[in-house]
């Protein structure tokens, strides 16, 4: 049993009552609120940390943080237009590989957001730790600070570069009418 897709599948009648929340202007309007919140935050504290004279390493990595959450935010906020917030099974084949590329390269930004963010954390600690530290020449000084860096170094090998090769692993058109035929037969139509 094949599926008849609608050429916009916000016009297929299973899609008619969809929840607010995954709405477009939903959608758009909690990203775009949230990333102003964030960039506002990141700002302020950028502005204190220049002012001060007090940069370092830490507000480096809060600032590559902050540019990667705007890239990934900017492809939520495109993500509506190819299916985000609707079923799955009356997305086409094009919307389906639209809506793939987003979501994977999504994940890649947001694992280098994180990466990030947690980067400027460690270094932050760091550099708190070295400025009370009797000696920071010292090995045990020396293990407990690379100790981290290369926990976070060998944990981004997992998630920032792994990601990309779930573009290899779509299903294809067949695999997706069996999935969408088996789909509106538990809907029963």
């Amino acid at each position: 049993m094949a599926y008849n897709f609608y050429p916009n599948p916000r016009d297929d009648p299973m899609n008619a009552d969809i929840p607010n929340v995954n709405k477009p202007a939903t959608i758009i309007g909690v990203t775009v609120t949230m990333l102003t919140l964030g960039i506002m935050a990141m700002t302020l504290r950028l502005w204190v940390r220049i002012r001060d004279r007090l940069w370092g390493c830490d507000d480096a990595f809060v600032l590559f943080a902050g540019l990667s959450s705007v890239v990934g935010d900017s492809m939520v906020c495109l993500m509506p237009k190819d299916g985000l917030g609707l079923h799955f099974w009356t997305l086409d084949y094009v919307h389906l590989n639209s809506y793939f590329k987003h979501i994977y390269s999504t994940n890649v930004v947001y694992c280098a957001s994180s990466t990030f963010i947690k980067l400027a954390i460690l270094f932050q600690y760091l550099r708190l730790f070295s400025e009370s530290a009797s000696s920071t020449t010292s090995t045990q000084y020396r293990i407990a600070r690379l100790m981290p860096l290369s926990h976070r170094r060998q944990h981004n090998v997992g998630t920032h570069f792994l990601p990309p090769f779930h573009l290899f692993m779509r299903p294809d058109r067949e695999e997706l009418e069996h999935l969408r035929a088996r789909q509106v037969y538990r809907l029963g139509q």
